[in-house]
């Protein structure tokens, strides 16, 4: 099993900026064209058509609050809830636990004939100790979810995830909801 380091936006957009397909791209790379057509979406460069699988994902979340967020620096995010847990780690690095993270750096690849073969974890935080461990923001747990949970924890046993369920956001958006400047909640939430 491999993890996956998702290219540098430039080379990315040489590439199929410079005219070359999906298919090419994933051959360059020798992944699969749901891989690059995720790259595309993670780099936030656009794409000349829209993959069957990322416009089902779009269907799937109509209440999603996806786009930039000004108060991240212009992040894309896919949600309100990853916008507010985004705040919530800039805390963390203002108050010294965690060092920075960075939004959906790493994909992984599952060795799979059915299925989801790749998951992107939401965040990778890394600690003042030097280790990093991904953080997964998850408004609901679906089925899909569970089975890209418990692929990582046997394809990828040392990689920790934490996962951010609707206890522990409730909780957070109690402690911070009312402290963090840009906090959104679903009805007034402000996509850029």
């Amino acid at each position: 099993m491999q993890r996956i380091e998702v290219p540098p936006k430039e080379h990315l957009e040489s590439l199929y900026g410079g005219g070359m397909s999906v298919s090419q791209v994933a051959a360059h790379y020798n992944v699969s064209k749901g891989t690059v057509n995720s790259w595309l979406h993670q780099r936030q460069i656009e794409t000349r058509m829209m993959s069957p699988s990322l416009a089902n994902a779009n269907r799937r979340r109509p209440r999603s609050r996806h786009g930039r967020r000004a108060v991240l620096g212009g992040l894309y995010v896919r949600s309100s809830w990853e916008c507010n847990y985004a705040l919530v780690l800039n805390r963390g690095i203002e108050g010294g636990l965690i060092e920075r993270w960075e939004y959906e750096p790493d994909c992984f690849e599952f060795p799979v004939k059915r299925g989801s073969k790749f998951y992107t974890p939401d965040f990778k935080v890394f600690l003042p100790n030097g280790a990093f461990e991904y953080h997964e923001v998850k408004a609901w747990m679906d089925q899909p979810s569970r089975t890209k949970l418990r692929r990582m924890a046997r394809y990828f046993p040392d990689v920790k995830i934490r996962v951010v369920g609707p206890e522990a956001y409730r909780k957070l958006e109690v402690a911070y909801g009312d402290v963090l400047e840009g906090w959104e909640y679903p009805e007034r939430a402000k996509v850029s």
